[in-house]
């Protein structure tokens, strides 16, 4: 398997909250339906709740229940206020994946399998995964990994797709860069299509989605939003099926500016947030 066939495209990002009630309560005003809340295992420390898309993509908002080595970059995410913790990518294969990112000199860190208990209508059932890991060095900015998921049914909850304000997914994941060269170098490794490069920007397309990194001159200019020291993640670009239902939630949120359809990050978790049309 190489790096390209690896990667299947966006599966989900990481907001890493401080306040995990607070992060679940700013979702729900922005029309997102979230999900119940999940307690992951003792040497994770770390408690979550979810935002499923009918895209096949997801939002996590992710909090420290207890301190443990394995959240110990998320709590330094947080102390920086990089808030857009990490993006998850899909993969048919986290062992194939391992290998073929060591075969290519990625920096594949050990493959990890887990579960979560997840309370579903007709009872509790686990939801189960394998991860594996990039090295932080191929990916600055962020936290990446590749995902397979062993019960993606249990995880796309169909009573929880039909979201208020009618986002059908993720389409783009912005971050920022004074670098763009090292970034177009480092991520373009994992992009099946390497990077399109401007001077103000790195476009790196994952057949569903698309990670973007623009200078914070360029993000300031597109977003007016303040964002964490570079390089880090900023912003998450949403495709909706009915911009004017989501204007609509975004003005009754008390969203400063509904009508350009930018979320500020003081009401979406430290992240800043735009819908677009499908």
């Amino acid at each position: 398997m190489s790096t390209g066939h690896a990667i299947c495209g966006l599966d989900h990002t990481i907001i890493a909250v401080d306040d995990l009630g607070a992060g679940e309560a700013m979702l729900t005003s922005l029309g997102f339906a979230v999900t119940p809340r999940g307690i992951h295992s003792a040497h994770k420390g770390t408690a979550n709740a979810t935002s499923v898309f009918s895209n096949g993509t997801y939002l996590e908002l992710l909090g420290v229940t207890a301190p443990t080595e394995f959240n110990a970059a998320m709590r330094e995410a947080l102390a920086a206020r990089r808030n857009l913790f990490g993006i998850a990518m899909k993969t048919e294969d986290a062992a194939a994946a391992y290998e073929a990112f060591a075969a290519e000199g990625i920096g594949a860190e050990t493959m990890n399998a887990f579960s979560r208990p997840v309370e579903l209508p007709g009872g509790t059932r686990e939801a189960s995964f394998r991860t594996t890991n990039i090295a932080h060095r191929t990916t600055p900015g962020a936290h990446v990994f590749v995902c397979e998921h062993l019960t993606p049914d249990v995880v796309w909850r169909p009573d929880f797709l039909d979201q208020p304000n009618a986002v059908a997914g993720i389409k783009r994941i912005i971050g920022v860069a004074d670098d763009l060269d090292t970034i177009a170098a480092k991520w373009g490794k994992i992009a099946p299509g390497g990077a399109k490069a401007s001077p103000s920007r790195v476009d790196l397309d994952f057949d569903n989605a698309t990670v973007t990194f623009m200078t914070p001159q360029a993000f300031a200019t597109e977003f007016g939003t303040p964002t964490a020291a570079p390089p880090a993640l900023a912003a998450i670009e949403f495709v909706s099926h009915d911009l004017t239902a989501t204007r609509a939630v975004l003005e009754k949120a008390g969203v400063p500016h509904p009508a350009s359809l930018v979320v500020p990050p003081e009401c979406a978790a430290g992240v800043t947030m735009r819908f677009v049309a499908a």
